[in-house]
């Protein structure tokens, strides 16, 4: 590919820049630096910029290869010490809190550093021991939570776990950008009503998520609802100790939970109400008012002070208040028309 400035400093990955054979590596590398070391071109700033992230990539490159790991474009492979090689083909990528997630048409990669180990075996703690009351309350509550289809271990010491996903589930931080940060309040009602109905299974199985957010929730435009599929390393028991918690559920909690340091459905509701606000287009509440029904701004902006199940029975109010009769609005969205 020939490359411009511009799309040389864009680039993330090394993958997207060398092809990943060892034996071409360093004369792949040589050829960029004939066209754009800054000595031929006057030192030109833009020159300068340009090779410094080339030789960034290139080292990249040499510790991507020695580990075993290449990145390809849409494409992982990794090196596990079980002895066998992982391939993972994606449509973006995304760093979060600890480490990083790619995300596919039926599957995420969850990458951690093995440091955080803990947090690791308590999500898959969590999520293979999810309870039901019955038959028919899995088959409706399992569409919205995760099934882990792997777990494994790098050769350079990473934590990788895959996640089933459907195809028309997209990340709601992807979904955020689409809309230049401010999702359509009809929207917003939908999105909130999955999360509210979402917070009544946690409820019942006795559990704290501690970090429903953008980053960790998907939905379905094509059928209106939602998945939390990431997210759960924090996840512990109601009442229990928290074993850490993302900087922006820290911010929302209640005095008397931050006090006690334990797991409450009053944070996960909470968080509920910051993810309304965000994708509204301000996620402090105060610059609201024009962005949806007074109603559905007061829910937002007031504290939540009752259990889940309450919760989404004046959620259901609030939406008649705010909309009237329900009704269905289609969001023309798909995942190839955010990634492709």
């Amino acid at each position: 590919m020939d490359f411009t400035i511009e799309q040389i400093l864009k680039v993330k990955e090394c993958g997207q820049l060398f092809t990943g054979n060892p034996d071409t590596l360093k004369s792949e590398y040589q050829t960029l630096a004939k066209k754009w070391h800054p000595d031929i071109h006057g030192k030109e700033k833009d020159f300068d910029n340009a090779m410094a992230h080339i030789n960034v990539l290139y080292k990249q490159a040499i510790e991507v290869l020695e580990s075993g790991n290449w990145i390809t474009p849409n494409q992982i492979q990794l090196k596990c010490i079980d002895g066998k090689t992982r391939q993972i083909k994606y449509k973006i990528s995304n760093d979060f809190e600890l480490g990083k997630t790619y995300i596919g048409d039926s599957v995420i990669l969850y990458l951690l550093p093995k440091v955080h180990q803990e947090f690791f075996n308590n999500a898959k703690e969590r999520i293979d021991n999810f309870k039901y009351a019955n038959d028919k309350m899995q088959t409706e509550a399992s569409r919205y939570l995760p099934k882990i289809l792997s777990t494994f271990e790098t050769e350079d010491n990473q934590l990788g776990m895959v996640i089933e996903k459907t195809s028309d589930l997209i990340l709601l931080k992807d979904v955020l950008g689409y809309y230049k940060g401010k999702i359509p309040d009809k929207h917003v009602a939908w999105i909130l009503s999955t999360l509210y109905n979402l917070t009544c299974y946690l409820d019942y199985s006795g559990l704290s998520h501690n970090a429903l957010s953008i980053d960790n929730y998907f939905i379905s435009p094509k059928f209106h609802s939602g998945a939390l599929l990431g997210g759960w390393w924090y996840s512990v028991p109601q009442e229990s100790k928290l074993k850490g918690l993302p900087s922006y559920t820290y911010s929302i909690m209640p005095i008397k939970i931050k006090d006690k340091k334990i797991g409450s459905i009053i944070t996960d509701l909470e968080l509920i109400k910051l993810i309304g606000r965000e994708i509204l287009g301000d996620r402090s509440g105060v610059k609201l008012f024009d962005l949806a029904p007074i109603e559905m701004i007061n829910w937002l902006r007031i504290s939540t002070s009752s259990k889940a199940l309450d919760n989404y029975s004046k959620w259901q109010e609030v939406l008649t208040q705010s909309f009237g009769k329900r009704k269905f609005v289609e969001m023309n969205l798909t995942s190839d028309m955010l990634y492709d």
